[in-house]
């Protein structure tokens, strides 16, 4: 009976909040990256459409000389790669935290808490990479064809 418990114990130590470590925060690093990539190329797209009138020409919402709209994209940009990266060190922490051994008997049946918490984060892992990709791509693009470009 103490055996069940002991082991229970050992592998709820090591899953998120139980250490410290929040679902919230493991579920940031694996949907961070998209939400950020989803935020910047909404908000990217109507900040661009917005200063752009028809056929191209651009549409003053400002006074002459003000100009806002190239800062703004740029800080939308910015943050995104920042928030991509938090979330990809933060799947890092949560992959690392998790014992890779492949345990066998009942040690493997309580495993099932921890192999979630893997898959999570290895997924934050992959999401992270690749949508900082997009962002970064989205950045370069922003940087090399003039806005209103038709």
């Amino acid at each position: 009976m103490s055996r069940w418990v002991t082991l229970d114990r050992d592998v709820l130590k090591r899953t998120p909040g139980r250490t410290g470590k929040s679902l919230a925060l493991l579920l940031f690093g694996t949907f961070g990256a998209p939400a950020a990539w989803g935020v910047q190329f909404v908000v990217n797209y109507a900040i661009a459409a917005d200063s752009c009138g028809k056929q191209g020409a651009p549409l003053r919402l400002l006074p002459p000389g003000y100009g806002l709209e190239p800062i703004f994209l740029y800080i939308i940009n910015v943050a995104a790669i920042v928030v991509a990266i938090v979330a990809w060190f933060v799947s890092r922490r949560f992959e690392r935290s998790v014992p890779h051994d492949t345990p066998t008997g009942i040690d493997a049946i309580l495993r099932i808490v921890e192999v979630r918490t893997l898959f999570l984060a290895r997924a934050g892992l992959i999401n992270s990479a690749l949508f900082l990709a997009a962002i970064l791509f989205d950045t370069v693009y922003l940087i090399g064809v003039p806005q209103c470009s038709g």
